[in-house]
């Protein structure tokens, strides 16, 4: 039977009873622990309790919800028993009945949505209400379901709700005016100011910022200005576009907002009158489980300490090696991740802050998608260049190996990125002086055939590469889209290729077009996709492609994928398949190859 007391008579409980622990409602979803010292008891706490953890400034241990029922049943298998204080135990019951409410926003429309220009899907809907009710939310919809759309009518549903509603968004600096785009298309009820990428520019801004509701802002701005964004423009609602970029929990972004060693005050703290915070992400898990941990600590910065979320989740076998540094020899300690689990219930408690559709869910609303992919035949030049390539290769990349002590080193991918450009074409290998190129000759064929009843997008890794299609093509007269193209150009580019019927051709670097921008048609024309190259990451591939493969494209769509046969293209798709490796989840490039063994590695060029 639960026994419920005020704080002085439990303290006074524990004094004389050392089997006693009282359970406090500190804020939130956060709940503080006190008992007798007992070091034992502290570290089974700590190893089996993910959010378990000493707060100094307070003297006591907190605990989150979540671990509530777990704490309780823990310490009673251990002959202790839990006192609660009344608020703690209206709070449990409060926290509870969200929970219950928030599973239902989920599964139909429950709120009426405010005016908008747009017509919305129900699922959208359905991510809108969530993000305005559940205020802490990761909304992972798969790329192109509309995640703007959703976080601009949360927005709208605040105002509605007489919520307070300025709102700072952080995006990549090349979607700033993308966003902007999509405010216009929406509502008119909003007014909305892009902050500029000069310093000086944006100090005149923020003097105007408090006549806005929303400002928009890169990552590089926000990093150096996010105390005058607190202290000036005071926001009630923060998203960030691309959320994935925080999985590292050491980047100086990430430090800022949550906390680090070098951030004194973190802007979740220093911003007073924050209420809602939405991280908008296609590609929730990047390399490996444990990068949603800064996410989750984002929006819910009691639910993990990092140890407890490893030692929940992952399998860890602790390991030393010996370095040298300044002449003298080291030991560390370092872990190594053997697999994970208790998946089932990360999966719960992610399902509490995060709305994830993905592509076959909303299948009905998008437009048939087809395959195919080209194989190309080098030419006995360019196989030459190859096969000598390959022998150096074999030939060197055992003593790296052996001397740097691991397989994971830039010299490398050094090799890797060699064996990739002579793929692509000879002129970017300074060495072969020649500027032959079976597969650009491939790409040329297809365009001259099909842009007369197309619209042709073609993508590659690299901006010389793009440069080369651009000379080459230029009886097409592309648009373009690289790090090179100014941002108000980039926009224009793409509202270009979008409406004027005679622009045929757009050439992009997959960097710069796989990320939040929107290259539909609508219903003019059938588009086909060309990967001239692709990043060994399928999430990577598969964001590019979403810029056309989303709502708003109603025509067809052709993904057409050209690969060199017996190359490092082809290989790498059979470690894929052979080995089972998961590449669906990866976005970073290189990830790839601190999966393989030795002789995978040596098998790949």
């Amino acid at each position: 039977m639960m026994e419920i007391m005020s704080k002085e008579a439990a303290i006074e409980r524990i004094k004389v009873d050392k089997k006693a622990i009282f359970l406090d409602h500190i804020i939130g979803r956060l709940y503080s622990v006190i008992f007798n010292y007992n070091k034992d008891l502290i570290n089974i706490f700590y190893y089996e309790i993910p959010s378990f953890q000493w707060v100094d400034s307070y003297k006591f241990y907190k605990i989150h919800f979540f671990d509530l029922n777990r704490f309780v049943e823990l310490a009673n298998n251990l002959g202790y028993f839990v006192i609660y204080s009344q608020t703690a135990y209206n709070s449990f019951k409060a926290n509870k009945s969200i929970l219950e409410e928030i599973k239902k926003l989920k599964e139909k429309t429950i709120m009426n949505m405010p005016y908008i220009k747009r017509q919305l899907k129900d699922y959208q809907i359905i991510g809108a209400q969530f993000m305005y009710y559940a205020r802490t939310v990761i909304n992972a919809d798969a790329p192109g379901s509309g995640k703007t759309i959703q976080t601009i009518t949360a927005i709208l549903l605040n105002k509605y709700a007489d919520r307070p509603y300025k709102s700072i968004i952080i995006v990549p600096n090349s979607v700033k005016y993308n966003w902007k785009n999509e405010f216009d298309l929406t509502t008119d009820e909003l007014k909305v100011m892009i902050m500029d990428s000069n310093y000086d520019k944006r100090q005149k801004q923020y003097e105007q910022s408090t006549n806005y509701d929303i400002l928009i802002m890169s990552y590089d701005s926000f990093i150096r200005d996010y105390d005058d964004i607190a202290s000036i423009f005071d926001p009630n609602i923060f998203v960030i576009d691309e959320a994935h970029r925080l999985a590292n929990r050491t980047n100086k972004i990430t430090q800022i907002i949550i906390g680090g060693k070098t951030i004194k005050k973190s802007f979740l703290r220093i911003c007073k009158n924050l209420h809602s915070i939405y991280l908008l992400t296609g590609t929730p898990f990047v390399n490996k489980i444990e990068d949603i941990y800064p996410l989750l600590r984002i929006v819910d910065n009691g639910i993990y300490t990092l140890n407890g979320f490893r030692n929940r989740y992952m399998k860890i076998r602790e390991c030393e090696k010996t370095i040298i540094k300044n002449g003298f020899q080291k030991k560390i300690k370092f872990p190594i991740i053997l697999g994970y689990k208790n998946e089932e219930e990360l999966k719960k408690r992610l399902n509490f802050y995060m709305i994830r559709r993905t592509k076959d869910k909303i299948i009905n609303e998008l437009p048939p998608v087809s395959f195919k992919t080209i194989e190309i035949e080098f030419s006995d030049e360019e196989r030459k260049i190859y096969n000598n390539l390959r022998n150096e290769f074999k030939k060197n990349v055992n003593p790296i190996v052996l001397l740097k002590g691991n397989i994971q080193n830039p010299e490398l991918l050094k090799w890797f990125t060699k064996a990739q450009l002579i793929c692509n074409s000879l002129e970017l290998v300074e060495e072969a002086k020649s500027k032959k190129s079976s597969k650009k000759e491939e790409l040329i064929n297809i365009i001259n055939d099909r842009i007369e009843d197309n619209k042709i997008i073609v993508f590659s890794k690299y901006k010389k590469m793009i440069d080369i299609l651009e000379r080459d093509l230029k009886e097409f007269n592309p648009l373009l889209l690289h790090g090179d193209i100014k941002d108000i150009d980039r926009q224009k580019n793409i509202e270009t290729f979008q409406k004027d019927p005679n622009k045929r051709l757009f050439l992009s670097t997959l960097s710069a077009g796989g990320v939040g921008v929107n290259l539909t048609t609508g219903d003019s024309d059938n588009i086909i996709i060309i990967l001239y190259d692709r990043w060994y990451s399928a999430a990577l591939n598969n964001q590019a492609i979403s810029r056309v493969y989303r709502l708003g494209q109603n025509k067809p769509i052709e993904v057409i994928i050209m690969r060199v046969k017996d190359s490092i293209e082809e290989h790498v798709e059979k470690i894929w398949v052979n080995k089972q490796i998961t590449a669906s989840n990866l976005i970073d490039d290189e990830a790839i190859f601190k999966m393989l063994s030795f002789e995978q590695l040596m098998d790949l060029i």
